[in-house]
């Protein structure tokens, strides 16, 4: 994967702290975040980490989530302090 996991989801949840949304449809936070409305990467990401990626919207709730697993992910593995 080309995208590291948990920056890749911080923008993400930066998105939703920046516009005060609690919901966004996949293909428009997948194109705010890398600038391709395919959620593909995005609902990948979401998926290593055990969460089941939504049919039609994201939550900040659930980015969130992501996000808190793939940082003690990157913490376990050395990659981040």
């Amino acid at each position: 994967m080309k995208h590291k996991p948990h920056i890749y989801l911080t923008r993400a949840l930066r998105i939703f702290e920046l516009t005060r949304r609690k919901r966004f449809a996949k293909a428009a936070l997948s194109e705010l975040v890398d600038g391709d409305p395919d959620p593909v990467v995005l609902d990948m990401i979401i998926e290593q980490f055990g969460i089941k990626p939504p049919k039609t919207q994201y939550s900040k709730k659930m980015i969130a989530l992501a996000r808190k697993r793939a940082l003690q992910c990157a913490k376990e593995s050395g990659l981040s302090d």
